[in-house]
């Protein structure tokens, strides 16, 4: 696959997942509510609304414009991944509202390694390729390795909401 067909590829699997992302947290707003609530949000009233817009724009434009839709889609990432973290190292036990809210799927681990696979697509869909000379798949592995590593050391010490 070319470097601009990897790109159109990234781009469209991206749009799609942002679509469905913030469709569901249109559909489910009141649970997504409660999940912004739990994570200390501030404003989550106003936070159900502007987050499914803003991920819906990123959808859009990533079929659109690719690179602007994938920067904006790497803006949330980040946003969103903080605060999974955040959440994780504070030791809550929150449902995951990530594609809407899904009662008894707390925050993982494995939603922050899902957004770091993400976070690569979107550079797929703005360069084309690693802008930084990096190849996409051992910066994977070495993400999953980092934090399958992080959450290891963190149920070992026995803190608190980890399996």
């Amino acid at each position: 696959m070319t470097a601009t067909g990897l790109a159109d590829a990234a781009a469209l699997i991206l749009a799609g997942i942002f679509a469905w992302a913030g469709v569901a947290k249109f559909i489910g707003r009141t649970a997504t509510t409660a999940s912004f609530e739990a994570l200390g949000l501030v404003a989550p009233g106003v936070l159900v609304v502007v987050v499914p817009l803003v991920e819906l724009s990123a959808a859009v434009l990533l079929v659109l414009v690719a690179p602007v839709g994938a920067a904006l889609a790497l803006f949330l990432l980040v946003g969103f991944t903080v605060v999974l973290v955040r959440a994780m190292r504070s030791g809550l036990r929150v449902d995951c509202a990530c594609f809407g809210a899904v009662p008894g799927r707390e925050i993982t681990p494995v939603d922050v390694v899902r957004n770091i696979g993400l976070a690569i697509m979107c550079q797929f869909a703005m360069f084309g390729g690693s802008p930084i000379g990096i190849e996409p798949v051992p910066l994977a592995v070495a993400a999953v390795v980092v934090v399958i590593g992080w959450a290891s050391l963190r149920a070992a010490r026995g803190a608190p909401g980890d399996a």
